[in-house]
């Protein structure tokens, strides 16, 4: 695994992430699909904060753009949603 962790696994799966030019996340909403593929992979998860930290550095290498303001007050990311079965109810 990547960095000694599955994130990047989870950024390759298509069936929890669609990455688009138009597409916007809240963290929160990223961090629920990361714990729900790790549930169904019989991962273990990483930290809410080491997840963060994941995103942050490497925004670049999945055309990530850092955000306060995804839906008008939250952070998150554009260029990458949430599939909506994967989503937070």
């Amino acid at each position: 695994m990547a960095d000694g962790n599955n994130l990047d696994q989870f950024m390759a799966s298509d069936k929890y992430l669609r990455f688009a030019e138009d597409a916007a996340a809240r963290s929160t909403h990223l961090f629920y699909a990361y714990s729900k593929w790790c549930m169904e992979n019989l991962e273990t998860p990483v930290s809410q904060k080491r997840f963060s930290q994941f995103l942050f550095k490497s925004a670049g290498k999945y055309n990530l753009t850092f955000s306060k303001h995804i839906g008008g007050e939250y952070r998150g990311y554009k260029g990458v949603s949430v599939r909506p079965d994967c989503a937070l109810n």
